[in-house]
């Protein structure tokens, strides 16, 4: 059994690796602002578990450009119960997309399962826990993704990481350093293909997202190296345009992903209800608001 269990997130910011939140391209400036919005997002994010009431610590993986700059930024809220780690420059391949270039920071969650010896619960910044996930530390197979039924195939935004050895985790770089030297393109499905594990059929498109980010190069990893994934239900891992189910079906969801874009048309206004009731939960617990 690991030393530990945790909860465990990542912030990457550089001049070069962020998405656009002032449209005026790789500028200092616009570095800043990415800092402030993963900094708020982490705060957020360790509310609203904390309003869960959590047993469990939030560590956070910080890289980029200037990562002391972004430790400096987030001790300054003075969150109770969040590590930092200071983590290498990421390994972002030459095919990555620009919108998805810092994604691939969220693989040094591997080293650092590791590196110490913790079971992580990864969350991305953007996703709003409305249960307590505490539970995922006990899970038995892992590491442990949500499926998607759609080309995307699965999402990282959630994942249970546990490395036991440092055999394990030399195989799982060895088969994703090839992927991400060289981008392999699948063949698109063939009339009544179906998709592995989604059953969901996508007549003449590839197998898997080709977006340009850490889950191209895992799908890869999976499709032709045989790496095993095992499955999360979807409620871990629910986006908002697809909760336009009943009130029951939300109340019962694990957590929401893309929380931006909670009043995103086709979200039922029960659903919204909802989620904007544990969002406010959670903003209510943020500390007194410290400029970074």
């Amino acid at each position: 059994m690991p030393l530990c269990s945790a909860y465990l997130s990542v912030v990457h910011v550089s001049m070069h690796d962020f998405r656009d939140v002032t449209r005026t391209g790789p500028t200092r400036q616009g570095s800043n602002a990415a800092l402030r919005q993963q900094v708020h997002r982490v705060a957020v994010l360790w509310a609203a578990l904390a309003s869960l009431n959590t047993s469990l610590p939030l560590h956070v993986l910080v890289s980029g450009d200037n990562a002391s700059e972004s430790v400096n930024a987030i001790q300054r809220q003075r969150l109770e119960g969040v590590v930092l780690h200071r983590m290498p420059y990421p390994n972002i391949p030459a095919w990555a997309s620009t919108y998805h270039r810092a994604s691939f920071a969220k693989l040094s969650a591997f080293n650092a399962s590791l590196l110490f010896d913790c079971r992580f619960i990864y969350l991305d910044t953007d996703m709003l826990p409305l249960r307590n996930l505490d539970h995922l530390a006990t899970l038995r197979h892992t590491p442990a993704l949500v499926f998607r039924s759609d080309p995307e195939l699965l999402n990282s935004g959630v994942m249970v990481i546990d490395m036991r050895t440092q055999d394990e985790l030399d195989r799982f770089w060895h088969g994703m350093g090839r992927h991400l030297a060289t981008r392999r393109r699948p063949k698109p499905l063939q009339r009544g293909e179906e998709c592995s594990r989604t059953g969901a059929q996508f007549q003449g498109q590839p197998w898997g997202s080709e977006d340009g980010g850490d889950q191209e190069a895992l799908i890869r990893h999976a499709t032709a190296d045989g790496a095993l994934f095992h499955e999360l239900p979807a409620s871990y891992n629910a986006f908002p345009w697809l909760m336009n189910q009943s009130l029951l079906w939300c109340r019962s969801a694990h957590a929401v992903h893309k929380i931006t874009r909670l009043t995103k048309k086709g979200v039922s206004r029960e659903c919204v209800g909802v989620l904007h009731e544990r969002y406010q939960r959670a903003l209510a617990r943020l500390p007194p608001h410290r400029a970074l």
